[in-house]
């Protein structure tokens, strides 16, 4: 029996070259195109684009339906759903092929994805002042209506914020006071309005008046890489000469995951590309550039 899904995302916006510009979506698609690729079941599945996530069982996107009837949300429900659900194919998933001790590794290395990876797509793509303003708010601004632009990204980079207090880069990114500032944002682009008064000494921009010690560009440039070398080279180490990051012939949950993280990275268009020029050079680009064009270049049409 051939079963039907419908796995609904965040829409995708200018300067993101993929079908979403959320990395959780991203990652679902990787996992359903690594499985129908490396499996014999037979799915068919449509991707639905939409901006109100009201109705999510967790109030965010990917949100997974299929003909058990249950909406799933969250990237790990979805992939222990699909291992777990007869409706299916039978319980056959990415993960299948593990014995308890590989899932185990799978579990902490995807937690390592999970966790480092969002914090540096964080930085990168809602706390780097340029990158906000520039790439993200825009792109959320091309499918969302008037009134939750003044909503909705506001509250994903409020997030972003959150999650990344902790590593203190908020002053050397450009998000500089401890209370949020109105921004002159522009209606017609979701970007800072150049019209405005406001637009942009750059004392302005980075906050000259409020920070006690401005780093220079290089130390702020040795901050990042660090930043980014936690989350690199312990997968670089794991991936070693294999195909894949936990088996040389079979695809994972996790391979799925670094695809959308690194993938995004890498393509994302923005101004201040500092996070994919230190991926740029990692061992990881080669494998990259392998596998993404045969999971987002074969994605089916969006519904």
């Amino acid at each position: 029996m051939t079963s039907r899904l419908n796995l609904k995302i965040w829409p995708s916006g200018d300067g993101f070259p993929f079908p979403s510009l959320n990395v959780d979506c991203l990652a679902a698609i990787a996992y359903f195109q690594l499985l129908w690729r490396t499996t014999d079941n037979a799915v068919n599945w449509t991707i639905i684009s939409d901006w109100d996530a009201s109705q999510s069982p967790n109030g965010q996107f990917p949100v997974l339906s299929c003909s058990c009837e249950k909406e799933i949300a969250g990237i790990l429900n979805i992939f222990q759903h699909v291992g777990s659900c007869d409706s299916i194919n039978g319980h056959s998933d990415l993960n299948s092929w593990m014995n308890e001790d590989e899932l185990a590794d799978c579990t902490a290395w995807s937690s390592h994805v999970l966790t480092l990876g969002t914090q540096l797509l964080d930085l990168y793509l809602f706390i780097t002042y340029e990158n906000y303003y520039s790439t993200t708010r825009p792109a959320y601004t091309a499918f969302l209506p008037l009134y939750a632009n003044y909503t909705i990204p506001p509250a994903h980079q409020k997030a972003a914020e959150k999650r990344t207090e902790h590593l203190g880069l908020a002053t050397i990114l450009g998000e500089i006071d401890d209370e949020p500032r109105m921004q002159p944002i522009s209606l017609r682009t979701g970007g800072v309005d150049p019209s405005a008064s406001a637009s942009a000494s750059f004392t302005e921009k980075i906050g000259f008046g409020n920070r006690k010690e401005i780093l220079s560009k290089a130390q702020k440039r040795m901050r990042l890489e660090s930043i980014v070398a936690r989350f690199l080279e312990p997968l670089e180490e794991l991936l070693g000469k294999k195909r894949y990051f936990l088996s040389n012939k079979s695809p994972s949950s996790l391979d799925a995951l670094v695809l959308a993280y690194l993938s995004l990275i890498l393509e994302v268009k923005v101004p201040d590309r500092w996070a994919a020029e230190i991926v740029e050079n990692s061992k990881l680009t080669d494998w990259i550039k392998r596998e993404a064009p045969h999971i987002y270049g074969n994605a089916p049409n969006k519904g």
